[in-house]
């Protein structure tokens, strides 16, 4: 059993994560681990890697506790890969999403090895105009009055900052990303669990690693996310594949490097 109250060390949540009502669970239905719940970073190792394989993962509820939490039988996905058995999530509503069944998910990685050093990296990577230079000349994300070119440590976690709209072109909205950043470490990346017009839940890891000296990095990009309609699927991760070699092959183009090998 895995019981996310317990990473809060007495703490309490100051606003909801999700920033309307509660969602509607009830018991026999299927939800959504839609965020990571704070304070799993203090949780042991293991027990954080399980907790992020279920991310953006649905779950068939069994019941709501007394205390409010509602109980996610994640036995089926979980054992196969962590071993154990009679594995459940218990979690507050506000970290679940309702959806009208299970939902397909489905994961990219890329990583490229950059000939330079994580603070030089990050010092372009966690600024829209460096996010719009992978991106281009293709896409463009747009941003909102008044908001910050950069991601630091002041950005506020855990709530919908505002919609970015992908322009084609930088003239066409095709989608929207309504940015959410779960988790925002300087120099070292970042963690955003957001929705999209077509993703129920779209959750992008970022990271930098030193290689060697620390005179190079390694940027890895995990990205995992559910698809409004199953049909969507498959050309979603041949999308996102695709714009994420993209982005990769503009960084090695700026920093010199080449593409990292991914452990299996």
């Amino acid at each position: 059993m895995i019981n996310v109250r317990e990473t809060r060390q007495g703490a309490s949540i100051s606003m909801p994560l999700f920033q309307h009502t509660p969602p509607t669970l009830h018991p026999s239905g299927w939800a959504l681990l839609a965020v990571l719940p704070p304070g799993t970073e203090r949780l042991p190792a293991e027990l954080q890697a399980v907790l992020r394989f279920c991310l953006a993962r649905t779950f068939p509820l069994v019941e709501q506790t007394r205390e409010g939490q509602w109980i996610l039988d994640v036995s089926r996905e979980v054992e196969p890969r962590f071993g154990g058995a009679g594995h459940d999530l218990r979690v507050e509503p506000e970290f679940l999403l309702p959806v009208p069944g299970f939902c397909s998910t489905f994961e990219v990685v890329v990583a490229s090895d950059l000939d330079a050093s994580p603070a030089r990296i990050w010092e372009r990577v966690a600024t829209f105009e460096g996010v719009n230079d992978e991106l281009g000349p293709w896409l463009k994300m747009s941003t909102a009055p008044g908001t910050s070119n950069r991601l630091d440590e002041g950005v506020p976690l855990g709530k919908s900052l505002f919609r970015s709209w992908l322009l084609l072109g930088g003239l066409l909205p095709v989608e929207y990303d309504d940015l959410c950043f779960s988790r925002l470490e300087s120099g070292r990346g970042f963690l955003e669990t957001s929705s999209m017009g077509t993703q129920l839940a779209w959750v992008h890891e970022r990271t930098l690693e030193p290689v060697g000296s620390g005179a190079r990095a390694r940027l890895t990009d995990r990205l995992r996310f559910t698809p409004r309609w199953g049909a969507l699927g498959r050309p979603s991760r041949l999308l996102v594949t695709g714009v994420f070699t993209h982005r990769h092959a503009r960084l090695r183009a700026r920093f010199g490097g080449e593409p990292a090998r991914i452990p299996a």
